[in-house]
């Protein structure tokens, strides 16, 4: 399952299913080298714009998006 839900979380836990969040998502491509930083940063802002939400874990991620 692909959540960001925490209770969706919790219950998946509670229930041992197995769940990624988008923090673990992007951590993989960036682990991987499949986006380097620039297109890390271009994917966040995307998601940031279109979800209007706020990526949390950009600082764990070393992306700083303060700048657009």
């Amino acid at each position: 399952m692909l959540t960001n839900d925490k209770p969706a979380k919790r219950i998946c836990q509670a229930n041992s299913v197995f769940f990624m969040d988008l923090e673990e998502i992007l951590r993989a491509l960036k682990v991987k080298g499949i986006l380097d930083r620039e297109g890390l940063k271009q994917l966040m802002e995307a998601i940031e714009m279109e979800d209007r939400t706020i990526i949390k874990a950009k600082s764990a991620l070393g992306i700083n998006l303060n700048n657009y």
